[in-house]
């Protein structure tokens, strides 16, 4: 949301609504994110984008690449060998 200053007329005109992504496009997020990632070699990237992105319902891209960030820090204070 822009301020109202921001919106007036001859400023922005155009406003363009971007929506959170589908479970597909939470999967694509994902894959890009976790393959820089070292994970645990028992499954693949896709199989763990894939159930992350059944369970990440309303999250944005962001919140996804936050997750993935978190996850990572997560592991290295726990001084785990993959996330």
């Amino acid at each position: 949301m822009l301020d109202n200053a921001l919106t007036r007329p001859g400023r922005f005109d155009r406003m363009v609504e971007i929506e959170l992504p589908d479970i597909k496009g939470r999967q694509e997020i994902l894959e890009l994110y976790l393959r820089k990632i070292k994970l645990d070699p028992s499954q693949t990237v896709t199989d763990y984008s894939k159930r992350l992105a059944t369970l990440t319902y309303g999250f944005s891209g962001a919140d996804l690449a936050n997750l993935c960030n978190e996850a990572a820090i997560l592991a290295v204070r726990a001084e785990k060998q993959h996330v």
